[in-house]
């Protein structure tokens, strides 16, 4: 780049002189042409130049053309360089950007950073904070709270011995349910909510076996939480605190009856336990109770869903047990005598308007599959008193 420039500069400073001369070689030119011209005009001819002088006229000549090729040279290099120095000055812009736009989103990455690290510090010096600033108010808190739970343990303890006490006159042997999954008895604490306190659990079972002479039994299931199986050591717990026998259903808590009920466990508990174990879950025929018992080895089976509309599984499901022969079906006749007998009973125990609504869906259970049966639950369910069920039985003949 300097040496064109000190080249350019160069022709510039000559020009004035490679002009100057031109405009003398047009002269000298002119002057020849007009010399000429008198001549053939018959005029005088002036003094022709001598031949030093042409070599110094025809040197200029050669000086001038030169400098003129030069100049245009140089010309076309500095518009090179213009359009070089130009395609530079739009790449150095472009990088400019680039390097701009970068810088802004490093800058965002490094204040998102610091932020989320400052957000970070904050938490854990308010956890470390809390947890150094209210240790004390905690283990206050949990004595309190302690002492709370005792006390209603000891009275929810107190109150069940008092009805084992007075059920003891009324049935022969008292089953505690530590399997129910309903959301409002487990809120409660009761149910199967139990198998997530099995200290208290046993403490109960101790405090109804002390007062009562009757067998005090329970019945739980295969644990409380999806894939949990804490059954064979709430058995045990069971076992220990005097219960007389435990029904083990094979579902969770969480599972209520979806799924497959899960009959390993009940061999588990067997194992576990010495007392006797009775099987319950997806028994739905006498075949389904022999095939449970065979691979479990369980003491007994516990019928709970299937014998909706269908008590006389009970029946079946232990002759068979007893004989290898599979009993027949109950008849129309007999299925209408019992669920006579079903009303009576239930108006016996609960009344005549309880008895009603909740015969509307026993009812239900029972006709279900059977001819003309959807007219009658139909009526059923529109029914008011106990009479009217009674006379609808007529229908199903």
């Amino acid at each position: 780049m300097s040496s064109v420039r000190q080249r350019v500069l160069r022709t510039v400073r000559l020009l004035p002189q490679a002009v100057k001369i031109g405009m003398e070689s047009e002269a000298a030119l002119s002057l020849e042409q007009g010399e000429e011209q008198r001549s053939n005009e018959g005029e005088a001819a002036p003094e022709a130049p001598t031949p030093r002088e042409r070599d110094e006229n025809e040197e200029l000549r050669e000086q001038i053309g030169d400098l003129l090729r030069r100049l245009d040279g140089a010309e076309r290099r500095n518009a090179d360089l213009s359009r070089e120095k130009a395609e530079l000055e739009a790449e150095a812009e472009r990088l400019r950007l680039d390097y701009a736009e970068r810088e802004r989103a490093l800058e965002s990455r490094v204040q998102g950073e610091e932020e989320r690290a400052r957000e970070e510090g904050r938490l854990h010096g308010e956890a470390e904070g809390r947890e150094s600033g209210h240790a004390e108010g905690l283990r206050t808190a949990r004595v309190e709270v302690e002492a709370l739970y005792l006390k209603k343990l000891g009275g929810l303890v107190s109150l069940l011995e008092s009805i084992a006490a007075r059920l003891e006159e009324r049935f022969d042997v008292l089953d505690v349910n530590m399997g129910c999954p309903v959301p409002k008895i487990v809120r409660n604490g009761e149910g199967s909510a139990l198998m997530r306190e099995p200290e208290l659990a046993g403490r109960i079972i101790k405090a109804m076996v002390s007062r009562v002479h009757k067998p005090v039994t329970v019945k739980f299931r295969k644990g409380f939480s999806a894939g949990e199986s804490t059954a064979p050591e709430f058995a045990k717990r069971m076992e220990d605190a005097g219960a007389a026998a435990v029904t083990v259903h094979g579902r969770t808590r969480e599972q209520y009856y979806s799924g497959k009920a899960d009959w390993e466990v009940l061999r588990s508990v067997k194992e576990a336990v010495s007392i006797p174990v009775i099987g319950n879950g997806d028994v739905f025929s006498p075949e389904d109770a022999k095939r449970m018992m065979k691979s479990t080895g369980v003491d007994g089976i516990a019928l709970a869903r299937a014998v909706r509309g269908n008590p006389w599984l009970i029946r079946r499901t232990i002759r068979f047990l007893e004989s290898g022969v599979l009993p027949e079906e109950p008849g129309l006749e007999e299925r209408l005598r019992l669920m006579e007998r079903h009303i009576a009973l239930m108006v016996e125990y609960k009344g005549e308007r309880v008895a009603v609504r909740e015969m509307r869906k026993h009812l239900s259970w029972y006709t279900a599959g059977l001819p003309r049966s959807s007219d009658f639950r139909r009526r059923v369910n529109a029914a008011e008193t106990s009479e009217e069920l009674r006379g609808l039985l007529s229908l199903l003949r």
